[in-house]
């Protein structure tokens, strides 16, 4: 959510193309940010499964940032409740466990909670 952490598509979109090396410097800047390795990966599998996503749903537009940290941990607290569903309702309690876990799984099951978090993200605010 830190500013410094964003990244414009406003500005890839004027001032980068396919391929530039500008870009892959930015995205390399800004993993090397990320100083735990866990995250650092489970960040690039879930810019991967976003871009994927959006691939394969070119219609649909997202008007306001797309927060990863966020996505990502949705993504962990939906895995984690259904898991254990009796502990929906503690589930700070037992937040360490559930990024554990979570860390533990494989990219196929980590994405498809990342894609239902964003999903559920992006419903919950139409709702509203």
């Amino acid at each position: 959510m830190d500013k410094r952490n964003r990244i414009s598509s406003e500005l890839v979109l004027s001032d980068m193309t396919e391929g530039e090396k500008a870009f892959a410097l930015l995205i390399e800047h800004m993993f090397n940010n990320i100083h735990a390795a866990e995250y650092r990966q489970l960040t690039i599998e879930t810019l991967t499964a976003l871009a994927s996503f959006f691939e394969q749903n070119p219609s649909l537009i997202v008007e306001e940032a797309i927060v990863v940290d966020v996505t990502i941990g949705h993504a962990v607290n939906l895995a984690y409740v259904k898991e254990f569903p009796e502990r929906q309702q503690h589930y700070d309690g037992h937040k360490s466990h559930a990024w554990e876990l979570f860390y533990q799984q494989s990219p196929a099951h980590s994405t498809s909670f990342i894609i239902s978090a964003l999903n559920h993200l992006l419903t919950v605010r139409q709702v509203q």
